[in-house]
């Protein structure tokens, strides 16, 4: 286990290398960033002088070189709207953001465990397929169509909650459930299709023909069998969680890396992107690895290896 465990943190900087190379391509394609230091009444000599200094005209490969060397510092520049180094505005934004994605999660294993066992143990009936059809509404659902509609309907109509901001619990429900919505449908389907697999194996006619009611043979048999494919899909989930968070957070203005980013982007502060996107791959890779460790708890079976 602990070779498994120092092999799985030694791929983190392969992983973060591939990342922070997809952003540094992307970013380079998105636009001349030279336009947001000068005017508009710039003149072409001003816009080269200062694209030498920024090191724009260096070819791709050098800027390449010099991005690793400070990546690898922890170094990705100023950010050209605050004027400060990127890293020091992250780390402050990250509690937000991990704080809207464990909700969302516990709203997506509670509500996706519950509609899934429930349609399964009620396979055929009415109850089946209302919980079927609002999994499948779920899993269809755009997050920022999610969002607009509660917000309409909890903030502007009954006045409930609020839309944006962040503060008590209260400013934590409606983005919370618009991340965790989508997620709840995945879980939902993959608990059903669990359970319904399981309850088809020989050994659970087995424990019934032996006598075994059915809430032992459900919590001792059924429950921990499916809780491997459940925990599987919960685990390949929380990248996208993350992920999704940056949708979320822009929509109800939460103050987290998400939203932080996307406003980074709008305004090509390539510093803010570049330091925000390495924070998160280092939290998705992290939380991959004690992913992989439940698995190994839950099913002795699973052996941790190369």
């Amino acid at each position: 286990m602990v070779k498994y465990f120092l092999y799985r943190v030694s791929l983190i900087p392969l992983i973060i290398l591939g990342v922070v190379t997809i952003v540094f391509i992307i970013l380079r394609l998105s636009g001349d960033p030279v336009s947001l230091f000068v005017g508009q009444d710039a003149t072409p000599a001003e816009i080269e002088e200062v694209r030498e200094e920024m090191g724009f005209n260096d070819p791709m490969i050098v800027q390449y070189g010099k991005y690793l060397g400070d990546v690898i510092r922890l170094d990705f520049g100023n950010s050209m709207r605050y004027g400060v180094p990127a890293f020091n505005l992250l780390p402050k934004r990250l509690p937000a953001t991990l704080q809207l994605a464990s909700f969302a999660l516990f709203i997506s294993i509670f509500i996706g465990i519950l509609f899934g066992t429930v349609s399964a143990l009620k396979q055929g009936t009415v109850l089946d397929a209302i919980c079927s059809t609002i999994t499948l509404i779920g899993q269809g659902a755009p997050v920022f169509w999610i969002g607009v509609m509660l917000i309409l309907l909890f903030s502007v109509k009954l006045k409930l909650l609020p839309a944006t901001g962040a503060g008590g619990i209260e400013h934590l429900i409606l983005p919370g459930f618009t991340l965790g919505i989508f997620f709840a449908a995945r879980v939902a389907r993959i608990t059903r299709a669990a359970i319904l697999d399981i309850i088809a194996q020989q050994y659970i006619w087995t424990a019934r023909a032996k006598g075994a009611d059915e809430k032992r043979v459900f919590t001792l048999h059924i429950a921990k069998n499916a809780a491997i494919s459940v925990i599987t899909i919960i685990g390949l989930s929380i990248p996208s969680l993350i992920g999704g968070a940056v949708m979320t957070e822009a929509i109800f203005n939460w103050p987290g890396i998400g939203g932080f980013i996307v406003t980074a982007v709008f305004n090509r502060d390539y510093a803010i992107v570049q330091a925000g996107v390495v924070i998160l791959a280092m939290t998705v890779a992290v939380t991959n690895i004690v992913v992989d460790f439940i698995y190994c708890y839950l099913d002795p079976r699973i052996k941790l290896g190369r």
